[in-house]
């Protein structure tokens, strides 16, 4: 009677798990954020989890798990159970810890599946508003006159500031001296100080300092002018070099997580991320910029992040420690 009833329900396991996606959520969601309280990724995965949750008709929580550079709450997601019902809120040190620390105890890749990248924003190249540097070539010229002079600021290693600049240099074949900060907000204070010369920084972290006149903004790194600083020219106006760099937000699920609940979370947030009030709020806030896509499409573009980073690091010649 016994082995009758475990072969029952061993053939009856896929119909249950079936069933448990359909009726999928039925219980509370968690997002992992791997960063700060308060900081804009947290306050972007509360924002996704309010939009989620009234879609949804269950509480989407947040649980903040810092430290590290993201990669306590990134192994803690990876290792969770994959139901749907832990998710992580991913930024570029998602694709780039794994190439700079040995044994980052996760791969992007293996251990993730991408549900969708929910934001993409640019980078600003900003200087002091009194900074004799007025334009992008005179940044390139003053570090070609002098390589090294140039401070230049960054919110923290392995930040999409950090990473824009180092890419810059790279391909303008200058050399800036890098000063690392705990986060942009005191690098910005720096800045204005004169302490440092320059700074790349993500949209959601310089954008209101911008346009409240703290600091100006004389390029900004995407291929495109941006619509939230259409007054600001690309690098690519300046120099024709096809250079684009930017900061990204994702969702990830861990892997195996089944098919049917990655694309049910997908569908939902490429509903929400077309809406004009959705669009409006990420701009404002966050510096955002959305774009509809698939999970196979988020799937695609985090590929393509990790082999840009691996190449870009290769010629830094950075190794993982």
């Amino acid at each position: 009677m016994k082995k009758f009833l475990y072969l029952l329900f061993f053939f009856c396991l896929p119909t249950h798990q079936l069933f448990a996606q359909q009726i999928f959520p039925n219980k509370p969601i968690t997002i992992v954020v791997p960063f700060a309280a308060g900081g804009g990724t947290d306050l972007l995965a509360r924002y996704w989890g309010q939009l989620l949750q009234k879609e949804f008709g269950q509480t989407f929580l947040v649980d903040v798990k810092p430290g590290a550079g993201g990669l306590i709450g990134t192994r803690y997601a990876a290792q969770s159970v994959p139901d749907g019902y832990t998710l992580l809120i991913a930024t570029p040190a998602f694709a780039l810890n794994p190439f700079l620390i040995k044994n980052a105890g996760y791969d992007p890749l293996k251990d993730f599946q991408p549900i969708a990248i929910i934001g993409i924003s640019g980078i600003a190249i900003v200087v002091a508003n009194d900074s004799p540097i007025k334009n992008i070539q005179d940044l390139i010229e003053s570090a070609k006159k002098a390589p090294n002079s140039l401070m230049a600021g960054n919110a923290g290693q392995g930040s999409a500031g950090q990473l824009a600049a180092a890419a810059f240099q790279a391909k303008m074949k200058i050399q800036l001296t890098e000063v690392t900060y705990k986060g942009a907000a005191p690098a910005v204070i720096d800045l204005i100080g004169g302490r440092t010369d320059v700074q790349f920084e993500a949209f959601p972290s310089i954008l209101t300092q911008i346009k409240a006149g703290k600091v100006r903004a004389i390029a900004v790194t995407l291929k495109n002018r941006s619509s939230l600083l259409p007054n600001i020219e690309t690098v690519n106006e300046s120099n024709s070099i096809g250079f684009d760099a930017s900061s990204w937000t994702g969702l990830m699920a861990p892997t195996k997580t089944p098919k049917l609940i990655i694309e049910r979370l997908n569908k939902t947030i490429q509903k929400l991320i077309v809406e004009p009030e959705v669009i409006a709020h990420l701009g404002e806030f966050f510096g955002s910029e959305s774009f509809v896509n698939s999970s196979d499409d988020a799937t695609a573009f985090v590929r393509e992040k990790l082999i840009e980073n691996e190449k870009l690091l290769r010629t830094m010649n950075v190794k993982p420690q």
